[in-house]
């Protein structure tokens, strides 16, 4: 598990609800699996204290320094409304990866972890997410 100050590489919102968060945090997808969770933290300009947990729904360890991960989330309160306010280059703080990969799940199934969980989509058919 790494503390690390990422960047958002991109926000794209799914349908009405979803929003997915790209992050560059090459010391963090060098080691996570989809599965993994990671714990953002909201925005430092805001009041937040915990952090909120996500589970990783894609990694991609392409080309080192830009080496990413992917959350998908619905906005549940206020810290995760300010995640979705969140912009391409912007600074998040990350630690993670946390607990181990499912050994067997379905590839577009609910991955547990609460109201904020993300969808575990690693092996999702291309469109699935529609913009």
């Amino acid at each position: 598990m790494k503390q690390y100050t990422g960047e958002v590489l991109s926000h794209r919102k799914h349908g009405e609800e979803y929003h997915s968060l790209t992050i560059v945090a090459p010391d963090i997808a060098d080691s996570a699996t989809p599965g993994q969770f990671v714990n953002l933290r909201p925005p430092a300009d805001r009041y937040f204290i915990l952090r909120r947990p996500f589970s990783i729904c894609r990694v991609n360890r392409g080309s080192g320094w830009a080496a990413t991960i992917e959350i998908i989330f619905d906005v549940r309160g206020p810290g995760t409304a300010a995640l979705a306010a969140l912009r391409a280059h912007d600074p998040i703080d990350v630690i993670g990866p946390v607990a181990s990969a499912p050994r067997r799940c379905s590839s577009w199934a609910r991955s547990c972890g609460g109201r904020e969980s993300a969808w575990t989509c690693s092996a999702a058919p291309p469109g699935r997410l529609a913009s």
